[in-house]
């Protein structure tokens, strides 16, 4: 056995190190450079490469082990080239890099990263973990300007992880020409990562299926040429980088949503409130994803799903309706509610951190108003569409109860719950009210008292009276 323990630099002509007939270690670094036309040769029975192996370019860096065992880093840096023959398992690094080309000329079971950037080419004859149209395990990945090719892997499904970032990064499927390896890929299998990086474009030739992790980088753009597919395990993951800069997913057809979206800021960019990014179009869609993940804590990013897209609004992070700031929206929102739309000095006094112009817009008018009033009470009956808020648990207004009318005219003659209610929640009502929550056993509904005072001037000739409506809210569970 051979032992490279530390650092060894080779140079020289037609080098050998190592001996046919034993195996060969490494657990330092292995750096050679050769001259042109002359080559390195790494041999054993066996080489195990537990450090660094690192050809500077030149010649050529040949490993002629029937079997090689990478647990460490082999790196082809500069023009030359690192030939690997035999059979290799490789749990850490190969890599091609600075024009350099690394040519795996065996068969290849890869757990670890395999990666061609900065102009580098690397090419694998036979990769192990292919097969029946299904790449499963490793990560794949090519940078700009840079080649891989997996010779005879025309992905269908990919269950590994495979990354293209930046123009011109290429995965082909031949030893020669530019056949795409992925001309034909249709499904993301809940193990697969596919992540398109820097700029880079990709386009599917037909329906496709997100079963795993789709990442779409700042700037790029993956387009499905007909029906998206996102399954309950997937998640599509959105970089944004500024208001024109983020990953996009353009569906020709019909896209079905389900499962995860990820949001995440890249490059430093701060969005502010107001901001919006249609990260997704489409033909048509049915379903939403099931959770949107913020990327800051500080703010949401609202969706907005439309006919023809997936727009995100950011909005601040407080919680529309949780007026008292504990971070949910229930029953102990109401008094604090009403008190906001109807003493607004009064809540502001009560609770000086919070916007009450954020958590009290629930229709998304850019103000608390009356009009906010019958969105507020959706929010307990479960209607998202109303609000665009996750439902809290079921509350609904049971009645609206007059209590008094202080004043017999026509004005208050004949008044209904339900004609009152219609008016206050259109925000008809003028003049100013007072209210009270009188909190009751869970045995009961929850009763806010409201006194409305409605100034009436129609009649020139008279002064101005004052006709008092007090009615109340009846929350119950249900």
């Amino acid at each position: 056995m051979l032992l490279i323990g530390s650092g060894v630099t080779i140079r020289g002509q037609n080098v050998v190190v190592g001996d046919a007939n034993l195996p060969l270690i490494n657990q330092g670094t292995i750096r050679a450079s050769e001259p042109a036309n002359n080559s390195v040769y790494l041999r054993g029975t066996q080489f195990t490469n537990e450090g660094t192996v690192e050809f500077l370019g030149g010649g050529s860096l040949r490993l002629e082990s029937p079997n090689t065992n990478n647990a460490g880093r082999i790196t082809s840096r500069g023009a030359g080239q690192v030939l690997v023959y035999g059979v290799i398992a490789s749990q850490g690094d190969l890599i091609a890099t600075n024009g350099g080309s690394l040519y795996v000329a065996g068969t290849l079971t890869s757990q670890g990263t395999v990666m061609a950037s900065g102009g580098g080419t690397v090419r694998v004859d036979s990769v192990a973990s292919f097969s029946g149209g299904t790449l499963t395990e490793g990560t794949w990945r090519v940078g700009p300007n840079s080649v891989l090719r997996l010779i005879g892997a025309d992905i269908v499904t990919n269950a590994a992880a495979i990354v293209l970032d930046g123009d011109n990064s290429h995965l082909y499927s031949r030893a020669t020409g530019t056949t795409n390896a992925l001309t034909g890929f249709a499904t993301n299998a809940p193990t697969g990562a596919l992540s398109i990086l820097g700029g880079r474009d990709f386009a599917t030739a037909a329906a496709f299926t997100n079963e795993g992790s789709l990442t779409i980088g700042a700037g790029s753009t993956f387009t499905v040429a007909g029906d998206y597919n996102q399954a309950a395990s997937g998640a599509a993951n959105i970089e944004l980088a500024g208001i024109a800069e983020f990953g996009r997913l353009v569906v020709n057809d019909v896209a079905t949503l389900a499962g995860t979206l990820n949001l995440a800021l890249a490059g430093g960019f701060e969005p502010s409130v107001g901001d919006t990014f249609q990260v997704l179009t489409y033909g048509s869609h049915n379903g939403e994803f099931d959770e949107i993940t913020d990327p800051d804590p500080t703010l949401r990013f609202d969706p907005i799903y439309s006919d023809t897209g997936l727009t995100l609004e950011v909005v601040s992070a407080a919680l529309r309706g949780d007026m008292n700031g504990d971070g949910a929206v229930n029953k102990a929102d109401h008094p604090q509610f009403v008190l906001a739309l109807l003493k607004r000095p009064a809540y502001e006094a009560k609770f000086p951190e919070i916007d009450v112009n954020t958590v009290g817009d629930i229709n998304r008018d850019g103000m608390l108003s009356r009009a906010d009033l019958r969105p507020f009470v959706q929010l307990f009956s479960g209607d998202r569409q109303a609000t665009g808020e996750p439902s809290p648990p079921k509350i609904r207004v049971r009645d609206v109860a007059l209590r008094e009318i202080a004043e017999t005219r026509a004005w208050g003659h004949g008044r209904t719950a339900d004609s009152l209610w219609a008016e206050l929640s259109a925000g008809r009502l003028a003049g100013r009210v007072t209210a009270r929550s009188a909190p009751r056993t869970t045995a009961r509904p929850e009763v806010i008292d409201f006194a409305l005072t409605d100034l009436d001037s129609k009649e020139p000739s008279k002064s101005t009276r004052e006709k008092n409506i007090k009615f109340q809210l009846l929350f119950e569970e249900f």
